[in-house]
């Protein structure tokens, strides 16, 4: 499934925007503040629901309107389809509307028909930087957006820890009727704690064996550090999780660290090394859709300004026979190309 056409109406910069979609390549050129990165950011809102910062919804509304529309005619194998979405801002709350030629659907029916996404990102480099809660973020997205149940249990083992810590929080029970309440939900969020812990090991070890094109000598890794849980872990750390009023346990306190030749990237890589480590998932994201019936499509968002002249050329062989995006303030970039490709150039607006 590819892309063939998206039209933009009151998304961040744009008025009205529509652009022609390469079956391969498309570069989109032009200087800094031009609105490159709104046009990849525009697919993500359509086809994941969120843009870059996903908390911040209502910045994806062009300033001053109250109403954003992004619409993709799509051809899977010469069939066509549209997919749309209306972001309605009332107040301080957005409501999301999702529509598949035309017809209004549940953002889970939605979802299900929507081509995947791997995005490269200079915003993105946050997510393996900053807080655990991000590096964990990073996982989800990755692995629910090719396993959708990942996405089940994810929801499920949400669900089931927000009830529970609810019991620890406010502990109004007699502490054998407390017990006994946590005992369900002990057994609830083990069963879907413990998946999403093995795919996220799966995952981490994937990425560890893989040699791809871009990295044919592997310098990452990834060391998983889970709080694996267990009944008995939760039993044998119950007096903790009562004193916290909180579940101290399991996979929304897992984190990662990105290795590079034994140093954590994340905490003494340079932002080049940073960048790469970021590129390095990517690539690894990448294999996860080799035995999927949809390949993703790349956005890759002004990759190349800190690439050297080798990374640049193993870049541009690793994505053949993928649909890819590209933003770049230079041009040049487009003469490397190996396949066909369009160019679409933006210029600074008065």
């Amino acid at each position: 499934m590819i892309v063939t056409h998206l039209a933009l109406t009151h998304f961040r910069s744009f008025t009205n925007f529509s652009l022609t979609v390469h079956p391969e390549a498309t570069f989109i050129i032009g200087p800094n503040a031009v609105g490159k990165t709104n046009i990849l950011e525009s697919l993500m809102v359509l086809f994941q629901g969120a843009g870059l910062k996903e908390e911040r919804s209502g910045e994806c509304l062009q300033f001053g309107s109250d109403q954003t529309k992004v619409v993709a005619t799509l051809d899977d194998e010469g069939i066509s389809s549209e997919m749309a979405t209306i972001w309605i801002k009332k107040d301080d709350l957005v409501m999301k509307k999702w529509f598949v030629d035309r017809i209004p659907r549940s953002w889970a029916h939605y979802r299900q028909e929507a081509p995947p996404l791997v995005v490269f990102a200079p915003q993105l480099i946050e997510e393996i930087t900053r807080s655990p809660s991000r590096r964990r973020s990073l996982l989800d997205r990755i692995l629910s957006s090719h396993d959708n149940t990942y996405r089940k249990h994810l929801t499920n083992y949400s669900s089931g820890l927000f009830r529970r810590n609810k019991l620890l929080e406010k502990q109004q029970l007699p502490e054998a009727s407390l017990r006994k309440e946590l005992e369900f939900w002990d057994s609830y969020i083990v069963e879907h704690g413990t998946y999403l812990q093995d795919k996220r090991r799966e995952f981490c070890n994937s990425c560890n064996q893989n040699i791809s094109h871009v990295f044919p000598i592997n310098p990452y890794s990834i060391i998983y550090h889970p709080k694996r849980i267990t009944k008995e872990a939760l039993e044998a750390t119950l007096p903790e999780q009562l004193r916290y009023r909180t579940t101290t346990i399991g996979p929304q306190r897992d984190d990662i660290d990105i290795m590079l030749e034994g140093r954590s990237v994340l905490r003494f890589g340079s932002r080049s090394q940073q960048r790469l480590a970021l590129l390095w998932i990517n690539m690894n994201e990448i294999t996860c859709y080799t035995e999927s019936t949809k390949k993703p499509i790349l956005l890759l968002d002004d990759l190349f300004s800190e690439l050297d002249e080798h990374y640049k050329e193993l870049v541009l062989q690793a994505i053949s026979g993928y649909q890819t995006l590209f933003t770049s303030p230079d041009a040049s970039i487009c003469d490397r190309m190996h396949t066909d490709f369009g160019k679409v150039e933006l210029a600074v607006r008065s």
